[in-house]
C-alpha cells in the first residue's frame, strides 16, 4: 500500500537536493526534477549499484537505488528512485 507524508520531506541524495514524496513496499519514494541535458550525467552519478547517503532534518540514512521512473517534460524531467536497503546512522 503506498503512503505519503503530509508533505514532502526535503532530502538531498548523493549531494542532490531533492524531497522524499510517499514510500512503496517499504521503500522510500525520493524525487528531482532537473533539465533534460542534465539527465545523462545524473544516471551516472546515481546508478553506480553503490550505498549512498541521504540526509534530511530528521536523520541520515544510506540506501540503494534500483527502481527508476522518469517523467519527460518540455525542457526537464522528472526523476523518481526507490531507496532501497536503508540503513540509519
Amino acid at each position: 500500500m503506498d503512503q505519503s507524508p503530509r508533505a514532502p520531506l526535503k532530502a538531498k541524495l548523493a549531494g542532490l537536493d531533492g524531497v522524499i514524496v510517499g514510500s512503496t513496499d517499504a521503500k522510500l519514494q525520493w524525487e528531482i526534477d532537473v533539465p533534460s541535458a542534465d539527465l545523462p550525467q545524473l544516471i551516472a552519478k546515481l546508478a553506480t549499484g553503490q550505498p549512498m547517503s541521504v540526509v534530511t532534518d530528521q536523520g541520515l540514512l544510506t540506501v540503494k537505488t534500483r527502481d527508476w521512473l522518469v517523467w519527460p517534460g518540455e525542457s526537464s524531467v522528472r526523476l523518481r528512485l526507490a531507496l532501497e536497503d536503508a540503513t540509519a546512522w
